[in-house]
C-alpha cells in the first residue's frame, strides 16, 4: 500500500455507508441492517481480497441502530466465516448504552459465534479502541501495519461521506517501511 490510500466509498444510505482502503473493509451501520447492504458488503470484502493486500475489517453500529434482520445476519456471518487466507482481525464497535446497545452487542457475539471467523474477531465500544487492537494485531501478525490513528481517520471520512465513489486522499492505513 502507498503512503496514502483513496478511500474508495462503495455505498452510502441513510442505514449504512460502506467503503473500503486498500485491504480494509470499513462499515458503519447507522439504521437498519438490510440484507442487500450486508451483500454489498461480501462484494467488497471479495473485492479488498482480489486487491491482494492483507485485510482487516472494522464495523460500527451506530447507537440506535436496529439489530440485523435474520437474513442480514447469515450474510453477515458469511462474510465473517469466508474471510480466511485474507482478514487477519477483525473488530466491530457497538456504540452507546442501555438495553438497545447490550442487545446489538449480543447479536455481534451470536454472529461471532455462528460465523466462527477463522481470525480474531472482537466487539468493542469504540472506533479508537477497535482501531488500537487492529493496530496491534497487524504487527502481530507481521503483515502490512494498519496505524490506528489512520484508521479513526478513515473511520471518520465514511461516516461523513454523503456520496458513493473515491473521496479525498488520507494517511494510509498502510505505515510506511
Amino acid at each position: 500500500m502507498t503512503t496514502t490510500t483513496l478511500l474508495e466509498i462503495a455505498e452510502t444510505t441513510p442505514d449504512h455507508a460502506l467503503g473500503r482502503c486498500g485491504g480494509a473493509v470499513l462499515y458503519v451501520w447507522r439504521g437498519a441492517t438490510t440484507v442487500p447492504a450486508a451483500r454489498r458488503l461480501r462484494r467488497l470484502v471479495d473485492e479488498a481480497r482480489a486487491a491482494g493486500e492483507p485485510g482487516v475489517l472494522l464495523g460500527v453500529v451506530c447507537e440506535g441502530a436496529a439489530p440485523p434482520e435474520s437474513g442480514a445476519r447469515a450474510v453477515l456471518a458469511d462474510v465473517l466465516a469466508g474471510g480466511g487466507g485474507f482478514v487477519h482481525s477483525s473488530a466491530l464497535v457497538c456504540e452507546g448504552t442501555g438495553f438497545r446497545a447490550s442487545m446489538v452487542r449480543a447479536v455481534a457475539t451470536g454472529l461471532n459465534l455462528l460465523a466462527r471467523p477463522p481470525f480474531p474477531h472482537r466487539v468493542v465500544g469504540s472506533v479508537p479502541t477497535a482501531a488500537e487492537w487492529l493496530e496491534r494485531r497487524g504487527r502481530a501478525a507481521g503483515c502490512a501495519l494498519y496505524r490506528a490513528e489512520d484508521i479513526v481517520a478513515q473511520v471518520a471520512a465514511l461516516r461523513a461521506a454523503a456520496h458513493p465513489g473515491p473521496v479525498r486522499v488520507l494517511p494510509s492505513l498502510a505505515a510506511a517501511g
